[in-house]
């Protein structure tokens, strides 16, 4: 019985694989069931469908295949709170070391357009001598109430006073801060095709509140007190306190080392007159050096001059008592004292750079 219950299974088994043989062998090998996703013989993700497979085996088949695609979508476009934090930290990172650098960089791009200022005014300076057989444009610090308002009297007409103080009284007195056409309708404005951002140093924050509003003094640059007449309507020395006055070009002794204008700084900027004190220069005795106008440190502890043979340069201060000006500028801050500075190396720096002693052999 047992033998014979074997073979009848056995005969059944054979039956069904003939019956399935003969239902796969009906069907077109070469043929393609189309779907709306295509052919069924592309390989997905390592699953290969082949035409000849049987109906049973293809829907299985996609079935995993549809899962395991859905499972890879779903964790590919998913992101933690941790990852998200991890990425800000980074860009906080990275911004924390770009900033500086585009702060330097910005700096020396200031430093470049102030210098190129001071070299076109140079120029225009060089110019209007050309235009007047040698003779330099005036020179003259105008101070409050006794300021001519002429512009043709001396090459920058205006006197800029620096306050932190407000009101009716000082917007009145702090016009000057802010007009231009002493600029346009300057000796050198025509030289410099009138325009007015070249006066005025990039990096210069000073500014001058009227109406509630603040705007940029218009100013930043002042002239070499020894350079140019002191007017066009009366003589000027030869020389004063022992320092020559240099009114044309054959005056000056050594233009490439002869400064004619400088950043000043927006502390003590008032007329277009930049006075070094020369005590102390010669006979040369440091304990006597003094500073009146201060230099300007807009670029780190650098100004920027322009010399009487065309050049510019910047000079970068070595002494920290160059860099503290006092918080005044005349006028409505009581004057302007002069400051002892001995053993200043920028005094003596400056100081060469002024003029030379006159008469010759002083």
């Amino acid at each position: 019985m047992q033998i014979r219950n074997l073979l009848k299974s056995a005969d059944h088994e054979v039956e069904g694989t003939t019956k399935y043989t003969n239902h796969t062998k009906t069907r077109k090998e070469s043929q393609f069931v189309p779907t709306s996703e295509g052919p069924r013989t592309a390989d997905h993700a390592g699953f290969s469908m082949r035409t000849t497979q049987a109906r049973g085996t293809s829907r299985c088949s996609l079935r995993v295949f549809r899962v395991f695609r859905g499972s890879v979508e779903s964790n590919g476009s998913a992101f933690t709170l941790i990852e998200l934090l991890v990425v800000i930290a980074i860009i906080a990172i990275l911004a924390g070391m770009l900033l500086p650098a585009l702060g330097r960089a910005r700096a020396k791009g200031q430093g470049a357009a102030c210098l190129g200022n001071l070299r076109q005014m140079g120029l225009a300076w060089l110019m209007y001598g050309d235009d007047n057989q040698g003779r330099f444009p005036p020179n003259d610090g105008n101070p409050p109430g006794q300021a001519t308002r002429d512009v043709s009297q001396t090459w920058v007409v205006g006197f800029l006073l620096h306050t932190e103080r407000s009101g009716p009284k000082v917007e009145a007195e702090t016009l000057d801060n802010t007009n231009t056409f002493f600029l346009t309708d300057s000796l050198l404005g025509p030289y410099l095709e009138r325009s007015t951002s070249v006066w005025r140093c990039p990096a210069d924050k000073s500014i001058s509140v009227h109406g509630g509003r603040t705007y940029p003094r218009v100013r930043s640059v002042a002239m070499n007190q020894y350079m140019g007449p002191d007017s066009l309507l009366r003589a000027t020395p030869p020389a004063q306190n022992g320092v020559r006055n240099m009114t044309r070009e054959g005056d000056v002794r050594e233009p490439s080392n002869t400064f004619v204008l400088i950043e000043e700084h927006p502390k003590t900027i008032n007329n277009g007159l930049f006075t070094v004190v020369m005590a102390g220069f010669n006979p040369v005795n440091p304990a006597l050096y003094q500073w009146h106008n201060y230099p300007a440190s807009n670029h780190g502890r650098t100004s920027n001059l322009s010399f009487a043979d065309g050049h510019a340069e910047g000079k970068t201060w070595k002494d920290p008592r160059t860099l503290a000006a006092p918080n005044r500028s005349g006028g409505l801050e009581g004057g302007q004292p002069k400051v002892e500075n001995p053993d200043n190396p920028d005094v003596r720096w400056l100081q060469e750079r002024t003029s030379y002693s006159w008469p010759p052999g002083r």
